[in-house]
């Protein structure tokens, strides 16, 4: 069967100008997407909102904790990352 998978990813800039990059990737089966699309777009505020943990409460914060733990997804991070990492060094498994 095949998989579908969603990347995010974030850089941070330390106070002393260094940064660290996180990549992180979910995987799930083609079968279980709009299962995932429907429980993720339940999370929203609003129909045409969009999910994101920085702009969230602590309530919305844990409600997106719990729907993501409870989801059957391989999930894959990669961290700490240098800056000039290129995509096509990065192998996941």
């Amino acid at each position: 069967m095949s998989s579908a998978a969603w990347l995010d990813e974030s850089m941070r800039q330390r106070p002393d100008r260094s940064g660290i990059y996180v990549l992180a990737a979910a995987v799930i089966q083609t079968g279980e997407v709009e299962m995932v699309r429907f429980d993720a777009a339940r999370l929203a505020p609003t129909p045409r909102a969009r999910v994101h943990y920085r702009d969230a409460t602590d309530g919305e914060r844990r409600k997106m904790v719990q729907a993501v733990a409870s989801m059957t997804a391989a999930v894959q991070l990669l961290a700490p990352l240098t800056p000039t990492l290129r995509m096509s060094e990065i192998e996941l498994h």
